[in-house]
């Protein structure tokens, strides 16, 4: 009798109760409410225990570029929370008449027609864009060659190298491997 019960209890919890009745989200700025739950896929009467979290986050990062990290869980009875962490335009790169602009990992956020205001400046946040951008080649996995830190360290002859190559940074991802 307790082993029906518990089996009883087992499939009315995957099928009446705790069924999603409301949705929490926090961290997002760039994005609605209703286009994170949207992109997560989910509806208001779908069972908290039957649906793959880390699933529904992978899919949450992919269809919406600007989030970086999404963390959820259930607050029973009838909650499901969605923590998100946003990421943002940190480099902008220009490829064919077009702006990608890039966060710090060197993910792809969106594609422009025009340079952002944001990005007009050479001096917002009192970082040179150099300076940023050779902050980010520094945290990624990717083999680059500072021009600028080896003309300023360099005590050799005189060196009559192009502007180019005096203030440049060069990279790839399997030179120097």
């Amino acid at each position: 009798m307790s082993l029906f019960c518990i089996a009883a209890f087992f499939i009315l919890s995957l099928t009446v109760f705790f069924n999603i009745n409301s949705f929490e989200v926090t961290g997002n700025n760039v994005y609605t409410d209703a286009q994170i739950i949207a992109a997560a896929g989910l509806e208001e009467g779908d069972n908290l225990f039957r649906l793959n979290k880390f699933k529904i986050a992978d899919k949450m990062v992919v269809n919406l570029p600007y989030i970086g990290s999404v963390n959820i869980y259930r607050k029973l009875p009838t909650t499901l929370c969605i923590e998100v962490q946003e990421t943002s335009a940190d480099l902008v790169v220009y490829h064919n008449g077009r702006f990608a602009l890039l966060d710090s990992s060197l993910k792809v956020l969106e594609i422009k027609d025009k340079l952002p205001e944001t990005f007009l400046s050479l001096e917002r946040d009192r970082k040179t864009d150099y300076e940023r951008f050779a902050e980010l080649l520094k945290s990624s996995n990717l083999h680059y060659f500072d021009s600028r830190v080896f003309l300023e360290n360099y005590d050799g002859p005189q060196l009559n190298a192009p502007l180019f190559y005096a203030t440049g940074i060069h990279w790839s991802s399997s030179w120097g491997m």
